[in-house]
């Protein structure tokens, strides 16, 4: 049904946000939620990768520029709070674009997790 799938797409595209409270949980839990849920139906499948390759990325890119403060001490805050909002902002735009016309888009994804050829 309609309202079920609503249902995992929002805890797909929303549950990233945990990250802003325990480290990593960007990734993990909707990794968790995308490998219950997978071979379920193939647009968990799709929307669950396209938002854990956007938390891999968004992840990979703070971790860089947290360490880019020890050559550049005092520099290097705006482009960390570019990511951090960048991410932010990214997801809460999918949010309502999954739950609205069912489509999402995350610009900048290295594509961790390739989808499944048919």
């Amino acid at each position: 049904s309609s309202a079920a799938s609503d249902v995992y797409k929002r805890q797909i595209h929303g549950s990233p946000f945990f990250g802003l409270i325990i480290p990593f949980a960007n990734v993990l839990f909707p990794l968790f939620i995308w490998i219950s849920k997978a071979e379920d139906n193939k647009i968990y499948d799709a929307h669950g990768r396209t938002v854990i390759n956007f938390h891999c990325t968004i992840n990979l890119l703070l971790i860089i520029s947290l360490l880019l403060f020890f050559p550049f001490p005092g520099y290097n805050y705006f482009v960390t709070a570019a990511v951090f909002l960048f991410g932010i902002i990214i997801s809460l735009k999918n949010i309502f674009s999954a739950l609205g016309n069912g489509t999402c888009y995350y610009p900048l994804s290295i594509p961790f997790f390739k989808s499944k050829q048919a």
